[in-house]
């Protein structure tokens, strides 16, 4: 379960709200594979949000992921 407050939720935008949702949806994943911090989620949700993910390929997008070190299944 995370916790945000009401107060910073409701200054965000939408984008930024789906933003923050995804983030911890991938950090949650990632803390259960082993990882200690939240910088390989921030990475992914940045690449997720950019401009640039929609031009890769699925093999690029392979690539960046695998560039992480995030296991891809």
């Amino acid at each position: 379960m995370i916790h945000i407050s009401k107060s910073l939720w409701e200054r965000l935008d939408n984008v930024n709200k789906a933003g923050l949702i995804l983030h911890e949806i991938i950090y949650e994943h990632l803390l259960s594979t082993g990882e200690v911090n939240s910088i390989k989620a921030r990475r992914l949700n940045a690449l997720l949000f950019s401009k640039e993910i929609e031009a890769l390929k699925y093999a690029e997008y392979q690539k960046h992921i695998r560039a992480l070190g995030i296991r891809a299944y």
